[in-house]
């Protein structure tokens, strides 16, 4: 197992078009461990630095957080809120905590693997037939794309 998402072998999951992103970028704990650069790293733009990752969560979808480059940026402690009247990001801003922000790939125009154990049909559970599944490259291209704009915040407001 060693897979902190859930309780089950990924393995279980149907054919999808998910299966060569989970094959490539499992995103348990022990790839974490082997392949840190994949999941944790450093991004760095307009002279300045900050740290970023990707996980995936329960359903097994990508989520992207970066932290703040110092407790003075301007969003440090906002609310979720309030960050997404401020981030354009992919599904949105939907994590805080202070010191950290960050999205995930599990929204209405995305379909999560795990989703595909509880319907043989997958796409039934989603009201938009526009719904796909999103990969590592493209939670890693939403991720740097927020990094970005994390750090053009920072700048302005020096």
């Amino acid at each position: 197992m060693g897979n902190s998402q859930s309780e089950f072998d990924i393995n279980e999951l149907p054919e999808g078009p998910w299966t060569n992103d989970l094959k490539n970028y499992p995103s348990t704990d022990e790839d974490h461990k082997n392949n840190k650069n994949l999941y944790n790293f450093k991004y760095n733009y307009n002279d300045m630095t900050v740290k970023v990752s990707l996980k995936r969560n329960a359903l097994y979808s990508w989520c992207g957080y970066v932290e703040f480059p110092t407790l003075t940026h301007p969003d440090y402690g906002k609310s979720v809120e309030d960050l997404e009247k401020i981030y354009l990001v992919h599904g949105n801003i939907t994590f805080s905590d202070g010191g950290k922000i960050g999205f995930d790939c599990c929204n209405f125009n995305d379909i999560s693997p795990l989703n595909s154990l509880h319907n043989d049909n997958y796409l039934v559970n989603f009201t938009s037939n526009l719904a796909t599944y999103k990969d590592y490259q493209f939670a890693k291209n939403e991720l740097v794309k927020l990094a970005k704009q994390v750090i053009d915040r920072q700048k302005i407001n020096n």
